[in-house]
């Protein structure tokens, strides 16, 4: 199932009439059919969650299809869950974060399910083939998540005063920052370079 079948899915066993989840998603319908019928390649992490929260679906099984397709519904759609920070805020999440960002049908990704969103600043993780997060995609990091060999974290690096993305690859008990663009050299982490979080997804803020 692709994700537009997921999402015509969800909007047809709602019983909501595109309109109203147009309304509770902030866009128009007409942009709520191009989601359903494919012709839409992205959309906003805050419009996929009021999708999933309006019509009781997973934010999850809409994008990808994988975990459970229910989650909680909401009579009402709330933006203010989710904290988009540039790399300088990155430094200290904590104070730039507005109320809660736990998301239930994610949450077990960390364990208190507190992320933020962060936009990509360079091309250095851009890819030609395979795995790939180009410049202007959002990333939602997940602070508290145990980063492990092959993941794609944000990190500060040693005089650095803006957070990077790197992918964390472990070679013989050593620890490497490997960028997805061959263009980029891949670093070995010392001491002073730390893990701010663990990147889970990637989509384009158009």
């Amino acid at each position: 199932m692709t994700r537009a079948e997921r999402i015509d899915k969800a909007i047809r066993e709602s019983g909501l009439k595109k309109g109203q989840i147009a309304a509770a998603c902030d866009v128009t319908p007409s942009s709520v059919t191009q989601w359903t019928n494919g012709d839409t390649k992205s959309i906003k992490p805050e419009n996929l969650a009021a999708l999933a929260s309006i019509t009781g679906k997973s934010m999850e099984w809409l994008a990808t299809g994988k975990g459970n397709e229910n989650g909680k519904r909401s009579d009402s759609v709330d933006f203010g869950d989710y904290d988009v920070l540039s790399s300088a805020q990155v430094l200290n999440w904590q104070q730039h974060l507005g109320r809660s960002t736990v998301n239930e049908a994610i949450s077990t990704y960390s364990p208190d399910g507190t992320f933020f969103w962060m936009k990509v600043t360079d091309d250095s993780m851009m890819a030609s083939n395979g795995q790939s997060i180009p410049e202007g995609y959002l990333i939602q990091v997940w602070p508290h998540a145990e980063p492990k060999n092959g993941s794609i974290v944000v990190v500060v690096l040693a005089n650095s005063q803006e957070a990077a993305v790197k992918k964390l690859v472990n070679v013989a008990g050593i620890s490497y920052l490997k960028p997805l663009n061959s263009n980029y050299r891949t670093i070995e982490m010392d001491e002073g370079t730390s893990i701010i979080g663990v990147a889970r997804r990637a989509m384009m803020d158009l």
